[in-house]
């Protein structure tokens, strides 16, 4: 398979189990930031970043056969890669 369906074949069920989390997320900051679109905003390059690094780890995974990043690392991207 290519790296693309691999991916996808990988990444799908974990994204629906990203986006459940994250609804509630997303409530949260729109009653912390005035604007919606800001909040918007922040959200997405945040879910972005998220998921870009799930299918690194997704894909590193894949490739060599353990598990590269901790769980806190994977759960507390922004912290701990910033």
């Amino acid at each position: 398979r290519s790296l693309v369906s691999q991916l996808l074949y990988l990444g799908l069920p974990m994204l629906q189990g990203v986006l459940s989390q994250h609804k509630r997320f997303c409530v949260v900051f729109k009653k912390i930031l005035c604007t919606n679109v800001s909040a918007v905003v922040f959200y997405i390059l945040c879910f972005t970043l998220e998921i870009r690094l799930s299918y690194l780890r997704m894909y590193l995974l894949s490739k060599t056969g353990e598990n590269l990043f901790s769980r806190e690392m994977y759960h507390y991207p922004l912290s701990t890669w910033g």
